[in-house]
């Protein structure tokens, strides 16, 4: 088996309470570590990008300056990989000063964005956000030797590229109407506190699967 380092975008595949006593790995989280161990043995991606990751990878650099104009701060694009015995990973923004970890996430469109507090809680939880924080959380203490207590997902809107923009429909939809709406009410931040519970899951849970 692979000497795998688990990336901490996909640890919320597999830290999930197993149904049967005794077991430490949930059916799913098993089904998940099958794809991963096939996808580093045969070179097998199933998923290639799409127009909503072109869009986050194209703007990527824009969010960070906006988070950064919006907290007063100067932010640049963290491009310090990290890893462990277990884990890898590379936040947007590490925020030594604050102690804390920031990642942006560009939205699509007004419907996918989270405006609401509630909306955005649940996409952050959804999608594993806040136990791939965690992950950071515990890689950039280590490494800097920092205790970063506090991370945060923040959602912005911008409009979308013109060569991901099929019709002239999409152009008002996607960036006229977007443009309509004030910048700073364009960023939706959701809080993540660190849970030692989580740590301690994560600690649990990676060791027993297979690498």
């Amino acid at each position: 088996m692979l000497n795998k380092l688990f990336r901490c975008s996909s640890l919320h595949l597999i830290i999930g309470q197993p149904k049967s006593k005794g077991e430490v790995l949930s059916q799913s989280a098993k089904s998940a570590i099958r794809d991963m161990v096939k996808q580093d043995l045969y070179g097998f991606d199933g998923f290639r990008g799409n127009k909503y990751t072109s869009k986050g990878l194209l703007l990527e650099d824009q969010a960070i300056k906006l988070v950064g104009d919006l907290n007063f701060r100067v932010y640049e694009k963290n491009t310090l990989r990290v890893e462990n015995k277990l884990l890898t990973g590379e936040a947007d923004i590490i925020d030594v000063l604050d102690k804390k970890i920031l990642d942006t996430k560009c939205t699509w469109d007004i419907s996918t964005h989270p405006f609401f507090k509630d909306e955005a809680l649940e996409k952050v939880k959804k999608s594993g956000y806040d136990i791939q924080l965690h992950g950071y959380m515990m890689l950039y203490s280590e490494k800097l030797g920092v205790d970063f207590n506090e991370g945060e997902v923040k959602f912005c809107l911008f409009p979308t590229p013109d060569e991901l923009i099929a019709n002239s429909d999409q152009h008002i939809q996607l960036i006229e109407k977007v443009n309509a709406i004030p910048l700073e009410k364009r960023v939706s931040t959701v809080v993540i506190k660190k849970d030692q519970s989580i740590i301690d899951r994560i600690n649990e849970v990676v060791p027993h699967a297979p690498r």
